[in-house]
């Protein structure tokens, strides 16, 4: 078996990254199968080399282009949750096409978290996005992860109140 240097790899990984993003500027998009690239190999190598830049400095453009360049949803939103427990991330969009990461100070990353295992999990869910969307969805569509309790107002008004007795100002009526 050949040894690769790692080196040649990334340079590899790459390719592959470059190649995906290509896709949709290719002339002949309309015969492809987006649900076969997304579940190939070429597609988590190309996640692979993101994965790693952004694990090298900090950048998650890259992850952000990868994401972007779907074009379901769903596969969006799994993309989006896990990279969001893989590096501890937040994600945001303001509109639904493209999407922000930032990095998430009060969790930590989940680094036993293998891509190709929640590949394989998504697949055999039948593409299932509930059981990914932990959170990914919600800061997707602009809504707060944790439901949170609006304050209703505890006073009253004074002339709803008992306090106000006949033969007092105004009589206590509104007009």
């Amino acid at each position: 078996m050949k040894m690769v240097n790692e080196a040649e790899y990334d340079k590899v990984l790459q390719a592959r990254f470059k190649q995906v993003l290509s896709v949709p500027q290719n002339p002949l998009v309309e015969f492809i199968d987006y649900k076969k690239l997304f579940l190939s190999h070429l597609f988590e190598q190309a996640w692979t080399f993101a994965s790693r830049k952004f694990e090298e400095s900090g950048d998650s453009t890259f992850i952000c282009q990868l994401i972007n360049s779907l074009p379901i949803v769903d596969w969006k939103l799994f993309l989006t949750g896990y990279a969001c427990e893989r590096f501890a991330l937040h994600a945001s969009s303001k509109n639904m096409k493209s999407i922000q990461f930032k990095k998430n100070k009060k969790i930590a990353p989940n680094t036993s978290l293998r891509f190709s295992q929640c590949l394989m999990d998504f697949k055999s869910s039948r593409m299932d996005i509930e059981k990914y969307k932990n959170g990914a969805y919600a800061s997707i569509r602009g809504q707060s992860a944790i439901k949170r309790i609006e304050k209703r107002e505890t006073g009253t008004d004074l002339l709803d109140s008992g306090l106000v007795y006949p033969g007092s100002f105004e009589n206590g009526r509104r007009r």
